[in-house]
């Protein structure tokens, strides 16, 4: 074949695929995909990390970094097909944050039906993180991702479900509600790394929100069992949160279950519609018996301001205070626990959505 006659080849070859993609958007013009995503990166500075200062460029901290693809066709004017595939990442060193998995996040398809709800099959977040987003400080962001060290043993830190089944109804009447199951997938040991959670949340009073959740988490003899309840109102000049949990996980013993209660509140108000300020305030109520004096008291404010609806900066601030043989470690990472009772981190950054 000549180099002018495969050159005219690729050429018919290119024209023709580019209008069948065009045929098909017209003929699915119900169907629709979107990319998005958000990128955050800035400078932490910590005063005790084992006794020493730090400035870190960190990223993924007002909230993490991910990008996504979410899609929708209406295949009946009531019925329409899902999916959702989204991955975090690290911006500063470009690794995979969530158990190195390319869609560690969420990855999920299901079904909706128009006025009833929902059902997604795959890999999600439990209802506790749902909590997160409607009443805890970080999904309010008044202090980040550096208060989620309190929530790691209540699951408000966005852990994920594998092979998990979830109902989720539409509201009715300002009421609805959801279940999530996650198979062990185990022949003859059905039981064994087996997860439930279910939540109800109302918001029929006009500004006002409350829900409740549970979620209870079957590995071998382990059995965790967390209860969580939140409020919010906006009163629109500024928004006010409460939460609450109790966590009791037997992995320890039945005889001295690990036990803990989390509360915390926030406000955050607007100064202008591009500034806002918040101030928020942890308690970690130590409940197991071996260690009921390892209470933790953080306190945070953050300022943030909006450049456009996408782009934001912000500067906060946390203090954290331990009782007893509590450990203080905002960050998370291994090597980095305050090695006294107090910790702060102070934080500045910028965020993108798209």
């Amino acid at each position: 074949m000549s180099e002018r006659n495969f050159l005219k080849k690729g050429i018919l070859f290119t024209s023709m695929t580019c209008s069948i993609f065009a045929i098909s958007g017209i003929s699915h013009a119900e169907s629709n995909v979107n990319l998005y995503g958000i990128i955050d990166a800035g400078i932490t500075f910590v005063n005790n990390q084992q006794g020493n200062v730090n400035y870190k460029m960190d990223s993924g901290v007002m909230q993490g970094n991910r990008w996504g693809l979410k899609g929708k066709e209406e295949l009946t004017p009531e019925i329409s097909a899902l999916f959702n595939i989204e991955g975090g990442f690290n911006l500063d060193n470009g690794n995979f944050p969530s158990d190195n998995k390319l869609f560690g996040r969420i990855a999920t398809a299901g079904l909706e039906y128009k006025g009833i709800g929902t059902i997604n099959f795959g890999r999600q977040v439990d209802y506790m993180d749902t909590m997160a987003g409607l009443y805890a400080i970080s999904g309010n962001e008044y202090a980040t991702t550096l208060t989620f060290r309190v929530h790691k043993r209540d699951r408000i830190d966005g852990q994920r479900l594998d092979n998990t089944i979830k109902l989720q109804s539409d509201k009715f009447a300002g009421l609805s509600g959801g279940v999530i199951l996650s198979l062990g997938e185990k022949a003859g040991d059905f039981g064994n790394n087996r997860a439930l959670s279910a939540m109800i949340d109302y918001s029929g009073i006009p500004n006002f929100n409350t829900s409740a959740a549970y979620t209870r988490i079957n590995k071998g003899l382990d059995k965790q069992n967390i209860f969580a309840g939140g409020m919010s109102y906006n009163f629109g000049f500024g928004k006010a949160n409460i939460l609450a949990t109790s966590s009791r996980d037997t992995s320890l013993s039945l005889s001295n279950p690990d036990r803990v209660n989390v509360y915390e509140i926030g406000y955050k108000h607007n100064v202008t519609p591009k500034l806002s300020v918040g101030i928020a305030y942890q308690y970690l109520d130590e409940k197991t018996k071996t260690k009921k004096s390892d209470d933790i008291n953080n306190f945070a404010a953050a300022i943030d301001y909006a450049f456009s609806k996408r782009t934001d900066a912000y500067l906060t601030a946390i203090i954290g205070k331990a009782k007893g043989n509590a450990v203080l470690n905002v960050t998370g990472v291994a090597g980095e626990e305050s090695d006294s009772n107090n910790q702060t981190a102070v934080r500045v950054g910028l965020r993108h959505k798209f």
